[in-house]
Order: structure tokens, then sequence, then C-alpha cells
């Protein structure tokens, strides 16, 4: 259910990012917590405790040894070390085995506490199951109803309890070996063990295994082996072993069989055993190598798209600046190609293509007590029909846009809507045009973006749930599958917030066309170079303004010019407004904005500028105690 979730909720992304519902900021941000919270979920599986301590508590240290007999029986001691924090009335010890294993005369000695006679309450009491409680407060409460406590010192309780007993039939036979398959703790105890000593003795008779196996893989621990008293004796230190962890030995003796054990698998053969442990084994490499070297992997694709479809041709261009315009195409289309990226244009291409309309004659400036205070429709631009109707719907009957009432206007749905629909389908008629000179490769952007979505997300939430689901314990290796799965999808973020620029290139012909429009863009920001090579015309000034407006340079280089000649001529509509009143420009930037706002921006706008029975599979292992404090 939960990986159903996740792959629906990855083809949703791919989706939204292909069917250019990402349009905004806000719902890529969106896309980005859904994210984020799936991924919590992922790692909440395997990383929030399944259970919680009642009283605060610590294990300093854990033993456990195991003396196996020649009929398949073992004596078996176990000592706990708690560090009560909290004050507490008891503790807990509880070890379940397999039906077919007895345990038998159990003992139970308190070596350090503040007292070493508790009382003991068994909970559950059984031939092969014991859970029980060492109060060492009184059970019966107090007169005021409430339970008694022990109080601890500032440093804490110490409580080392010894819990003794024999187990028979603890040895299995299988098809074709006999196995000790037992655990040396359990789970279900809510803190980490600090340190768990074990020993684990055979007679001789069984000879030396021919294989051991210590799960779960990736707990530091020191092994030593040898014979001793004519036994095989196997020691092991195990160091910070997790909360909810249990740690277990499989120890396999070929063709041992006849020891009289009641404990069998008559299904099980040493090959399933082989299988198994190799398969383990390889879960758990192959999880920690993929932690380790997906990212390395994806960075690499991200690389080789970036060295094949990124870096920018070279051509042949060393010009210091454009005086002249380098082309005649419209402002507006100058603007979406070298500003926006062959993208539609932006608020500056929006002034532009108003500015070029007063150039031409189709508009002018409205006058009134020596202050510029609207446009005057003069006639249609057939070059910009949209446009034309963009501003034919928010101008009055006098055919006037009157700056101080555009917010009144904009309140009509009717007028901003017709509006918009004109403005939009502008914007996307010159987004046409500028992507109909095929100057700008994107090959590579939607490669890259592509592979963010399905290597930097999806696939890491499939295998970070692969891994949660798994029945294998796989330790740091989960640690890091989440490590390496977090800097995949970090990466894939970063690449999909990315300007597609990155990723794309120029066409020779596009960056020739670019490179000449920005040297232009210098020409007209450089004062220097501005009064060392003035304008030829006067007519060009009002060239300059439109198409330094589209470059997004308008108040540069009206700046440039009002300090080269302080005062433009009469004959130029443009300059001559501009020079005494700057301000226009940011009057008409902001006519989209405010059309967008009084639509509560539910739209997306024009841009501002700039099976083997028991004891087979791993986690099987007999026996496990758990313990807790209360």
């Amino acid at each position: 259910m939960c990986f159903m979730k996740y792959c629906a909720l990855s083809t949703f992304i791919s989706s939204v990012i292909y069917n250019g519902l990402m349009k905004t900021r806000i719902t890529l941000w969106l896309l980005v917590f859904l994210c984020f919270g799936v991924l919590f979920q992922c790692v909440s599986v395997f990383l929030l405790p399944s259970s919680v301590a009642a009283v605060t508590f610590e294990l300093p240290e854990r033993t456990f040894s195991m003396v196996v007999e020649e009929d398949g029986s073992a004596l078996v001691e176990e000592t706990v070390t708690w560090l009560l924090k909290d004050p507490f009335r008891y503790v807990t010890w509880r070890v379940e085995y397999p039906s077919e294993v007895d345990i038998e005369d159990l003992q139970v000695a308190v070596l350090q506490g503040p007292n070493l006679t508790p009382e003991i309450n068994y909970v559950m009491n059984r031939h092969n199951v014991v859970s029980l409680e060492l109060w060492f407060a009184p059970r019966s409460p107090s007169s005021s109803g409430q339970g008694v406590y022990v109080n601890v010192p500032k440093e804490g309780q110490i409580v080392q309890v010894k819990f003794s007993y024999y187990l028979r039939n603890i040895m299995m036979e299988c098809n074709d070996f006999s196995q000790l398959f037992v655990k040396f703790i359990g789970e279900g105890t809510a803190v980490k063990t600090d340190k768990l000593v074990v020993m684990i003795a055979f007679p001789s008779v069984f000879g030396e295994p021919s294989s051991v196996y210590v799960h779960p893989l990736g707990l530091k621990k020191e092994v030593t082996k040898g014979l001793q008293n004519d036994r095989y004796v196997f020691h092991y230190v195990f160091e910070q072993v997790p909360a909810n962890t249990y740690v277990e030995g499989r120890f396999v003796f070929p063709r041992l069989l006849g020891t009289g054990t009641n404990y069998k698998n008559s299904v099980l053969s040493l090959a399933d055993v082989e299988e198994i442990e190799r398969q383990y084994t390889s879960i758990y490499q192959r999880t920690k190598m993929l932690g380790l070297f997906y990212p390395i992997l994806l960075f690499v694709i991200f690389l080789g798209i970036y060295l094949l479809y990124g870096r920018e041709r070279k051509i042949k261009y060393d010009a210091l600046y454009e005086r002249d315009l380098p082309t005649q195409d419209p402002p507006e289309l100058v603007n979406a190609i070298v500003s926006r990226v062959c993208k539609e244009p932006d608020n500056d291409g929006f002034s532009a293509a108003v500015l070029d309309m007063v150039r031409k004659g189709h508009l002018s400036f409205i006058e009134k007590s020596g202050e510029v205070v609207g446009l005057k429709l003069i006639d249609d631009d057939t070059s910009r029909p949209y446009l034309s109707g963009a501003l034919e719907a928010i101008a009055n009957k006098e055919g006037e846009i009157i700056f101080s009432r555009l917010e009144k206007t904009f309140k009509k749905k009717s007028l901003v809507d017709k509006f918009w629909d004109n403005l939009t389908k502008w914007e996307e008629s010159v987004t046409v045009l500028a992507q109909k000179r095929k100057y700008f490769n994107s090959t590579g952007n939607t490669i890259a973006k592509t592979v963010a979505v399905v290597g930097g997300i999806a696939l890491p939430i499939i295998m970070l749930t692969a891994s949660a689901n798994t029945d294998f314990p796989l330790m740091d290796a989960r640690t890091f599958m989440m490590a390496g799965m977090g800097v995949s999808f970090i990466m894939a973020l970063i690449v999909l917030f990315m300007n597609r620029a990155v990723f794309s290139h120029w066409t020779e012909e596009g960056l020739l066309y670019v490179k000449q429009w920005q040297a232009l863009r210098k020409y007209l920001t450089d004062f220097t170079l501005l009064s060392q090579n003035p304008p030829q015309a006067l007519a060009m000034w009002d060239e300059l303004l439109v198409y330094g407006t589209a470059l997004g340079v308008a108040k540069q280089t009206l700046k440039n010019l009002r300090q080269l000649y302080p005062t433009a001529p009469p004959e130029t509509p443009v300059a001559g407004t501009l020079y005494v009143r700057p301000f226009i420009v940011d009057k008409l930037n902001g006519m989209p904005t405010t059309a967008l706002l009084s639509m509560g921006g539910g739209k997306s706008g024009i841009r501002g500028g700039g099976g083997f029975g028991s004891g087979a599979s791993v986690g099987g292992g007999a026996g496990g105690s758990s313990v807790g404090a209360g």
C-alpha cells in the first residue's frame, strides 16, 4: 500500500513537469514539500522507535553465555546491567524460545541494586516462555493510593541481575546437518545496549563449526575463538547495539546428526542455509553500495549531460561592442530570446513593446499639468494585434489608458479577463517566433529534469520503501542507503530548480545572435563606450532606449544618455518623455502585475524582469531476551 502511494506520487510529479503545471514557483515548492513528506514517512518506518521506555534507563552492559552439551541441551547464564535515571518500581526481563525447547531450573540473582531480594512477579511462566518483573518497591499502593517508587541518586541507580537456566533441545537437527541458531539478545528493548559480551561453547565431539553466521551484519564487534577445556569456545564483544535490535548467531555442524534433540527441521538442508545467508549478505552489501555509489552515479550522469549538451559551442565573434542594432527584430522578440532564453517575454519585454508602439506612432503619452498620466491609442499596430487588443480592452471610450485608474479598471472581471487573454496570446505568439528560430537546444535540460524526477526522486523513494519492507536486518547499510538517497534527492531538487540554460546550449547562429545583443547591452551600460562612440542619428536615441528596456538596462541607458546629452531633442517621443519622467518604465512594467494581482494571482503570469520452516531465515534464531523498567 505504502509502495503504491509512492509510485503514484512519482508518476504525478512526472506528469506535472511535462504538462506545464509547474509554471509557478509555488507549485514547485508544494511538490518539494510533498516529496519531503514521503521521504519522512519512508525514513520514519525504521528510524522512529516502535516502543518507548516508561522509565528512563540505560543498558551499560549485557552478557550472554551458553555451554552446549552433547545431547543438544545447554546451560545459559545471562547478566543484565540497568542504569536507572528516573525513580522506578521494577525492572522486567522476558525470553521466549520455540515450543520444542524447554526452559528449566530458572535462577534469578540480584548482584547489585537498591536491595538484593526484590519480589519476583511472573507475568508469564510456561515451559518455553518466561516473563517476569523484579519489584524493588512495594507492589501494593501507598495510603494515598499512589504507587511507591525507589528514588535514584543523581548519577543513577545501578541494577545488575543474573538469570541462569537450563535449555533442553536447543540444538536443531536438520536434513543433513545440525545447528545452534540462537539469539543472544532479542528485540523489544527500547534502549540501546552499550556493550554485549557473548560466549558460546560446544563439546569437542561436535567438531568445529564449518560456518558461523552472526546477524545482523554491520554491528561493530570483536571475535576470538579457540579450543579450551575440550570445548570449542567463541567469544564476541558487540558495541552500541541499537534499540529494538536482536543479535543472533548461527553455528553450523555438517553431518552432525543423532544428538537426541527433539528440535528438528527435516526440510531444511545445508544448501538452503548457505543460500539464505548468501542472499542476506548480498542484499546487505548491495544496499550499502547503493547508498555509497548511487549519488555518485547520479552526479556523473548529470555531469555527462552537462558536458554533452550544456557546454556552449565556440564561434568567431570578438567585437567589444555593438553601436547599431544587430537585427531589426522587435524588442519583445529580443527580450524573449536574449533575456528569457527563448521563452515568453517578461515585463521588460512588455514595456519595450509599448515604448516601440509610441516610437512608431501607434500610441502617445498623455500629459496633464506637465505630468505623464497615461497612454493614448492612436491606431492599431498590425504587427502586434494581440497586444493592441489587450490595450484596447482597458482603454476608455476616448481611447485613453490612465495609469491612476488601472486598479479600478482591473476590478472589472470582464475587462481584466479580456486584457489578460490578449496579453497571453501576445506572449505565446512571441514565444512561438523565438522558438521557431531554433537558436536554443534544450534537449539536455529535458533529459536532466527527467533524470532528476525518475533517478533523483522516484527511484530513491522506491528503494527506501523496499529497504524498509525487507525482513533482513540492514543496520548501517540502511543508514548508508538513507544518506545516499537523501543526497540524491537534494541533488535532484537542485537540478529541477536550475535555470534550464545550465543543461542546454545555443546553436552557433543563436550564440552569435545573443553575443551581438549582449555587446549592444554593454555599449548602452558603459558610459565610456557610449561617449566615445555616440549614436549617429537622433532617431537612434529612441531605438536605444526601447531596446535597452528589452535588455533590462533601461535605467542605466537613460542615465548614460542624460549624462552625455543633458537635454533630449523634442523630435524623439520616447527619449524626450523618459528624459524628464524616467518613472514611466516602472509604470508600464507594473501594468501586467496589477492585472495579475487583481485576479488574485490565479493565473500564471508574465515574468518579472531581471519459507523453509523454523530455524531457517535470518532473524529466526531461538530465544533472545528483552528488558525494560517501570
